[in-house]
C-alpha cells in the first residue's frame, strides 16, 4: 500500500511540473523583430552576426521572439532608387505585421530604414547593429534618437598594431590594403588614423584602391621588416566586386610577410590574428538591447555601446608560417586551426593497437609459460615412473592393478613371471 501511495505521489508531481512547465511556455509573450543586413545572404560578416543575435533571443526566458530576415545587398545594389525599392518591398511585405523592433546591421540598413523605410514602421524602435564611432555620434545628435539606439563597432587600431609590433619586433614599415567601396573607405579610415599614433617610427606602404592584380604583385615583394594591414576590399581599383576575405585570402597567399586585421571574420583566411572586433559578440549586444526595449525601456534611455566588444585570436597556421613563437600570444587569447600532431590524430587507433599487441604478448607468454610448466611436470612424472621402476626392478617385484569398471587388469612382465 505504501510504494502504491509514493508511486501515486510520484506521478501527480511529475503531472504538475509537465502542466507547469507547458503553462510557462504558453505565457511567453509574442515579438516580432526585423533584422535587416546590409550586404547579401552570404556575407561572411552577417553569418557571425546573426549567430550572436539569435543565440541571445533563444536563450532569454521572457520572450517568445519571432524571427524575420532580409538582406539589403547594399555593396552590388547601391543607391538611392534601390533603396526606394527596397523601401517599398518592405512595406508590401510586412504591411500586415505588427514590429516590435529592428535589428539594422550596418550603416546601410540603418539609412535606409531611417530614410525610405521609415513611413513602413513608423513608430518601430531601432537597433543600429556594427556601425562606427562616427555614426552612432551622428545618431546621437539627431532627432532619430528618441527611437534608435544601437552597438558601436570598435576601432582599437593600437591593439592591432600592437599585437604584430610584439610579435615582428623589427617592422618599420606597414603596407595598407583597402577598396574603393564606402564600406572600404570606412574601414580605410578606422587604419590611418590609428597608424597616426605610430608615425614616423612606422612608414605607411598605401595600396589602397589598387586593381587586385596590382596588389598581388606588391604583397609578394614587400621587404623583411613590414607587416600588411588588410581594412576589406568590396570593390578594387579595377571595378571588380570581392567578398571581403576571399580578397583576403588571395592576397595573405601571395605575400611575403605577414597579414593583420581588425575583424574576427578574417581569422582563418590569411591574418595571424590579435584583439580582434568579435562579430558576434556586436550581435549579442544588439540583441540584449532589443530585449530591454521589448520589455519597455525606451530606446533615448540607452546608450550605444559594444565598443568592448573584442576577442583575443590567433591562426597557429600563419603564427607556424611566420615563425610567431607562442610566447607572443598574450595570456588567455584562443589560438584556432591547430594542427594536431600525428599521435594526436591517432592517438586512439594508435592506443588501441599498442593495448591489442600488449594483450597479445601477455597471452602468449603466458602460454609459452604453461607450456614450459606441463613439459617440466611431464619430464618429473617420467623421472618418477622410470625410479620407481628401477626400485621395483631391483627387488624383483612386480606390479599390476585393476580398473573396476571394466575389470580391466594390467601387469608387469615380472608380475606375469611370479604368477
Amino acid at each position: 500500500m505504501i510504494k502504491i501511495q509514493r508511486s501515486a505521489v510520484v506521478g501527480l508531481l511529475l503531472i504538475l511540473f509537465l502542466i507547469e512547465s507547458l503553462c510557462a511556455a504558453e505565457s511567453k509573450e509574442i515579438k516580432r523583430v526585423l533584422i535587416v543586413y546590409s550586404e547579401d545572404r552570404d556575407h561572411p560578416a552577417h553569418e557571425l552576426t546573426d549567430r550572436g543575435i539569435r543565440e541571445t533571443f533563444r536563450s532569454n526566458e521572457r520572450f517568445d521572439i519571432h524571427l524575420y530576415t532580409e538582406y539589403l545587398d547594399a555593396s552590388r545594389f547601391s543607391g538611392p532608387s534601390h533603396a526606394r525599392a527596397f523601401a517599398e518591398y518592405l512595406h508590401s511585405k510586412y504591411s500586415g505585421f505588427k514590429m516590435d523592433a529592428i535589428v539594422a546591421v550596418y550603416p546601410a540598413a540603418a539609412d535606409m530604414l531611417l530614410g525610405e523605410a521609415r513611413s513602413a514602421f513608423p513608430s518601430v524602435p531601432i537597433i543600429a547593429c556594427a556601425v562606427n564611432r562616427s555614426y552612432a555620434e551622428s545618431l546621437d545628435r539627431s532627432p532619430s534618437r528618441s527611437f534608435v539606439t544601437g552597438v558601436v563597432m570598435g576601432d582599437n587600431i593600437a591593439g592591432v598594431l600592437d599585437s604584430a609590433l610584439r610579435m615582428r619586433p623589427e617592422t618599420k614599415r606597414a603596407a595598407l590594403i583597402a577598396g574603393t567601396k564606402s564600406n572600404d573607405a570606412y574601414s580605410e579610415q578606422i587604419f590611418r588614423q590609428g597608424l597616426k599614433t605610430y608615425a614616423p617610427e612606422l612608414e605607411v606602404i598605401d595600396l589602397t584602391k589598387l586593381p587586385i592584380e596590382d596588389i598581388l604583385v606588391r604583397v609578394g615583394t614587400l621587404q623583411p621588416g613590414s607587416i600588411i594591414l588588410y581594412s576589406g576590399i568590396f570593390r578594387d581599383g579595377a571595378g571588380k566586386s570581392f567578398v571581403p576575405r576571399e580578397a583576403l585570402s588571395m592576397i595573405s597567399r601571395a605575400a611575403s610577410v605577414p597579414v593583420f586585421s581588425l575583424y574576427d571574420s578574417y581569422l582563418g583566411f590569411g591574418i595571424v590574428g590579435g584583439s580582434l572586433v568579435s562579430l558576434e559578440k556586436q550581435g549579442i549586444e544588439a540583441a540584449r538591447l532589443a530585449l530591454r526595449i521589448l520589455g519597455g525601456e525606451s530606446p533615448a534611455s540607452l546608450p550605444f555601446n559594444g565598443e568592448q566588444a573584442y576577442a583575443s585570436l590567433y591562426d597557429w597556421r600563419e603564427m607556424k608560417r611566420w615563425g610567431i613563437p607562442e610566447s607572443a600570444v598574450p595570456p588567455g587569447s584562443e589560438i584556432r586551426y591547430r594542427e594536431r600532431s600525428f599521435w594526436e590524430e591517432h592517438s586512439r587507433k594508435i592506443t588501441g593497437v599498442i593495448v591489442l599487441i600488449v594483450v597479445q604478448t601477455v597471452l602468449i607468454l603466458g602460454l609459452l609459460i604453461s607450456i614450459r610448466k606441463r613439459r617440466k611436470a611431464e619430464r618429473s612424472l617420467l623421472e618418477s615412473e622410470e625410479r620407481v621402476r628401477l626400485a621395483v626392478s631391483s627387488a624383483g617385484a612386480g606390479l599390476w592393478s585393476l580398473e573396476k569398471r571394466t575389470g580391466h587388469i594390467w601387469a608387469t612382465d615380472r608380475t606375469m613371471q611370479l604368477l
